[in-house]
């Protein structure tokens, strides 16, 4: 079996800190971490890319919802 987990954020750098310290602290690590920077003008971006989750980039706020969708996507390399 293999587990993704996607993880939309907009502006909530120390947030994400938590998540992806819970994410990394169970059981069984996910094949696959994907942050999808909702157009933040933060430091989140930059925080997930230190966890090792690949960063995908909104071009602008778009919300959570939309930003699962596109994820779900097969995304380009």
């Amino acid at each position: 079996m293999t587990i993704a987990v996607i993880i939309p954020v907009f502006n909530s750098s120390e947030l994400l800190i938590d998540t992806l310290l819970a994410v990394h602290s169970g059981t069984r690590a996910p094949d696959e971490l994907i942050v999808i920077d909702d157009g933040s003008s933060d430091e989140s971006a930059r925080i997930a890319e230190r966890f090792g989750a690949r960063v995908v980039r909104m071009p602008q706020n778009v919300g959570p919802a939309a930003c699962r969708n596109y994820a779900a996507l097969p995304l380009p390399k």
